[in-house]
């Protein structure tokens, strides 16, 4: 049987919403529990399944007011897990930065913020943090960007890993570990 690229994406038991991904052939989904973000990938490489380090946690625009109206101590200790694990925690959003800029009436115990307000917040998140923001244009952007990215890291270790066999260059190595765990 001829090699196929593919990935296997764990949807967190929590997610109330998971994505389906059914219009994707070579995807497949299972849900588990994560313990950070929504959505984490296994990729079917030419030389085994090696888990992506990239991991999503989607947000509607209520999740992303609910997450970063007030204070914003749990999803700093997430984050702070996801960096301690060598993980890449993305933030991907269902909507586009400009829906997020025109705000949202959030019905939470906190003040209220404005749409302007939400985009500063989350800018200073990114540049102080390191925080990976992706802006979406619904449901079916978001499914498209995440397998999209995940399916161009099944192609890079797979060319990776193929030099890596002609050359035997641990340089290869480590940078192809900087994008899914080869070793901790």
């Amino acid at each position: 049987m001829a090699y196929k690229e593919s990935i296997s994406i764990i949807a967190d038991t929590r997610e109330q919403k998971p994505i389906l991904f059914g219009r994707y052939k070579d995807v497949f989904v299972t849900r588990g529990c994560l313990k950070q973000g929504d959505y984490r990938a296994v990729l079917h490489t030419k030389y085994g399944n090696l888990i992506s380090r990239t991991i999503y946690d989607r947000k509607s625009k209520g999740d992303l007011w609910g997450t970063f109206a007030g204070n914003h101590d749990r999803f700093k200790r997430e984050f702070n897990r996801s960096i301690a694990a060598k993980e890449k925690l993305c933030v991907i959003v269902e909507e586009s930065s400009k829906d997020i800029r025109a705000g949202f009436t959030y019905t939470g115990k906190r003040h209220p913020v404005s749409g302007t307000v939400m985009k500063k917040k989350l800018e200073t998140f990114r540049e102080k943090y390191g925080l990976e923001l992706i802006y979406c244009d619904g449901r079916a952007d978001m499914q498209g960007y995440m397998v999209d990215r995940w399916m161009a890291q099944v192609r890079l270790c797979n060319k990776l890993l193929a030099e890596f066999g002609k050359t035997g260059n641990f340089e290869l190595l480590e940078a192809l570990n900087r994008k899914v765990f080869l070793w901790a």
